[in-house]
């Protein structure tokens, strides 16, 4: 009669008793998602939702949401708080940062890795076969994307503009102009193209094109021709695994080092393509200064994490209003 009387009296309180018997009678694990901008010790309702996932008898992982795009250190203090809140409580079996909104695939990975460990063991088997298969699938993205990154900077490092000869005396300052903005106008064509190809790649929606271009419009600087050494190879090599290091972080590391290995082969092609195409001995020739093509280097492993950070759970991709200082 209960079952009845609410169903018709209260809806809202019937569909939320359905939902908990679902869970209890189907289920095999808990994901239970808490806020983190709250004091665990203040918040009044998680001693009597603790019950309610008690009398569940699932194993329940703890998801810390709403952390917003934070340093690893940051990270890993809430997840230490939230830990110690529910170290007595047998139900809870593990605790990790997981925000809706600025969750990465790699993140989701790890999810994947614990929700199949707490498992029951007839079952985990499976899970670890699908997981397999999860993870192919973004690697493989994950390959295509740094390819799409890669082309980029070749492309980038090989263009040029060449000056028409001048009469002795005269100011070629117009001809520079004329060239550095013919650069400057392919560079953003191509920016915009493999942006919308990342996106499409990540099965997203949405077009930021104008954003990132407007933000390099300030360091596109040609200069002088150097000659090609080998310290200049190990230092493109050295800066491209730098800025794939910072990108390991903003992930906490659970990219496995894949963006440093990614970020090395990035700068040590974009470099020695500059070398490559440096080789014309053609004075006239105007083209990107290795110090810009570094520059593009770390350009692109940012737009690739806003990407997979900035269009996963909230509909179209948006591009941040500025990129976290961490990464």
């Amino acid at each position: 009669v209960s079952q009845v009387w609410d169903r018709l009296a209260d809806k809202p309180f019937w569909c939320s008793q359905q939902a908990i018997r679902n869970v209890r009678d189907e289920a095999d694990v808990v994901l239970y998602l808490v806020n983190a901008t709250e004091d665990p010790s203040m918040a009044g309702y998680l001693q009597p939702e603790l019950e309610l996932l008690t009398w569940l008898n699932k194993p329940v992982i703890v998801l810390v949401n709403q952390t917003g795009l934070i340093d690893p250190q940051q990270q890993r203090q809430l997840e230490s708080l939230w830990k110690q809140h529910w170290i007595n409580q047998r139900v809870i079996k593990d605790v990790m940062s997981l925000d809706a909104f600025t969750r990465c695939w790699v993140q989701e990975g790890v999810l994947w890795d614990h929700v199949t460990q707490v498992l029951p063991s007839e079952k985990r088997h499976t899970m670890q076969k699908l997981g397999k298969a999860w993870y192919a699938i973004h690697r493989q993205i994950f390959d295509t994307s740094m390819t799409r990154l890669s082309q980029l900077l070749i492309e980038t490092a090989l263009d040029g503009e060449y000056l028409p000869p001048e009469p002795t005396g005269l100011s070629k300052k117009p001809q520079i102009k004329h060239a550095i903005q013919a650069l400057d106008h392919r560079l953003a064509q191509r920016i915009s193209d493999v942006t919308v190809n990342l996106i499409e790649l990540h099965g997203l929606t949405g077009d930021v094109a104008h954003t990132l271009k407007s933000r390099i419009e300030d360091v596109t600087v040609p200069g002088e021709k150097k000659p090609w050494e080998e310290e200049t190879f190990w230092g493109a090599v050295a800066s491209g695994a730098a800025a794939g290091l910072a990108s390991d972080l903003a992930t906490g590391g659970l990219s496995h080092g894949a963006f440093t290995i990614g970020g090395a082969i990035l700068g040590a092609f974009a470099e020695r393509t500059y070398a490559k195409s440096q080789g014309t001995g053609d004075p006239n020739r105007i083209s990107w200064v290795p110090a810009f093509l570094d520059r593009q280097t770390r350009d692109a492993l940012l737009r690739y994490l806003a990407v997979t950070h900035c269009g996963r759970g909230r509909g179209d991709y948006t591009d941040p209003r500025e990129f976290p200082v961490f990464w």
